[in-house]
Formats: C-alpha cells, structure tokens, sequence
C-alpha cells in the first residue's frame, strides 16, 4: 500500500524540504514531474495536461514540459477558478 499525503501533510513536507534541507521548491516540482513522468505509459503518444492556478498548476506545465522533452504531444488546458474578471 502506498500512502498520499493530504494538503497539509505534503505542505508540512515541502517546508521541510525548502527550509531545513534547503531544496528550492523549483527543484521538489522538477523532480516530483520527472518520477511522475516515468511511471506513465511510454507506448502513449498524446497528453492532455490541465492545470489550474500555484503550485499544482506549475506541477502541471512541469509535467508537460518533461513530457515534450521525450517527444511526446502534449496539449495544455489553463483554467482559473476564481471569479475575477
């Protein structure tokens, strides 16, 4: 069994991890993209990426960048959820 941490688990483990190990957060999202890129299917050709707004939105073009960066096609849906007009 594998255990995913909630928001305020996994938040606790990036504070951590930027302030006490002193890993820029730019390098904990690069590299949670790059692992979850190697788990996926490689005989796939296309991607479909959303990405909202922060942190899981950049987790998202990070994704996609790694993606197109092993030659795979990659389309990218931006929503923002806010109400601002």
């Amino acid at each position: 069994m594998i255990y995913i941490g909630d928001n305020k688990t996994t938040g606790k483990i990036d504070s951590y991890s930027i302030n006490t190990l002193n890993i820029p957060g730019i390098i904990l999202m690069e590299n949670a993209a790059k692992n979850f890129v190697s788990t996926l299917n490689r005989s796939l050709d296309s991607f479909l990426i959303i990405c909202g707004r922060g942190n899981n939105g950049g987790d998202g073009y990070a994704i996609a960048r790694q993606l197109v960066s092993i030659n795979k096609q990659v389309s990218v849906f931006s929503c923002e959820t806010s109400n601002k007009l």
